[in-house]
């Protein structure tokens, strides 16, 4: 407990430091911890207005792959904090905005409209939305592998600089993903404004291969998190 004759509201050098070693961290965690509230609070709406309206059963399919997307960036963040740095610049908060609206646009394009009391969801929304997110999530990778620095850590502590070196390559491995998902999505989502319609089921094997990207990304993101904890006990890690 503060003594009260101790207290002081004078800001010391130490104290200075410690902020802004923890600011890209907190800041993250402030930023998230709104947006991802809004984002949900759309997917339950828009699941809301399915399970009224009834739409072709691909729109659930698309709604699991956008509720996946929603997962992926949150749990990849949270573990990437746990090794981020002071570094940082302006793109660290514009683009976890501009994240943020995707992903609010990927439940909102799958709201069902009833027209002539037909139901309708326009799928060419979804992937241009889906492609969007995508798009955005590489600029994000992308301005967190330049802010990553392996020099940054002390190169005495063998373990922690092959676990940065290891999370770096993955943030790579990331923004292929995310560049390639971004380019098929914008492309086909542009095709279907030209194309005559397809069949509704193509849309439910499309979001299906979403969802598994997803959930294997969800996965090495989940062995990556295992490894930063063993690294912090001082046990054997592995990348695999």
């Amino acid at each position: 407990m503060t003594d009260s004759k101790t207290f002081t509201h004078r800001l010391d050098r130490i104290t200075l430091c410690e902020r802004i070693r923890d600011h890209t961290k907190e800041a993250y965690l402030l930023i998230y911890n709104v947006m991802k509230g809004i984002a949900l609070a759309n997917a339950a709406y828009t699941l809301a207005c399915m399970l009224t309206k009834r739409p072709y059963w691909p729109a659930y399919i698309l709604w699991g792959a956008s509720m996946s997307a929603l997962l992926v960036s949150h749990l990849t963040t949270m573990t990437g904090i746990l090794l981020s740095t002071s570094r940082r610049n302006p793109f660290d908060t514009v683009l976890p905005f501009a994240l943020s609206i995707t992903e609010f646009l990927l439940f909102s394009t799958l709201q069902p409209e009833v027209r002539n009391h037909i139901v309708i969801v326009t799928w060419r929304s979804w992937y241009l939305a889906y492609g969007a997110w995508s798009l955005t999530a590489c600029l994000l990778i992308l301005n967190r592998v330049l802010q990553t620095k392996v020099s940054d850590v002390d190169p005495a502590d063998r373990p922690l600089s092959e676990l940065m070196c290891s999370f770096k390559k993955k943030l790579w491995e990331n923004l292929c993903v995310a560049g390639v998902l971004a380019l098929l999505s914008l492309g086909f989502g542009l095709l279907l404004g030209i194309l005559p319609p397809i069949a509704e089921g193509v849309h439910g094997l499309l979001g299906g291969v979403v969802l598994v990207t997803m959930t294997v990304v969800l996965i090495k993101n989940e062995v990556g998190h295992r490894s930063i904890l063993a690294v912090a006990k001082g046990e054997r890690w592995s990348d695999r």
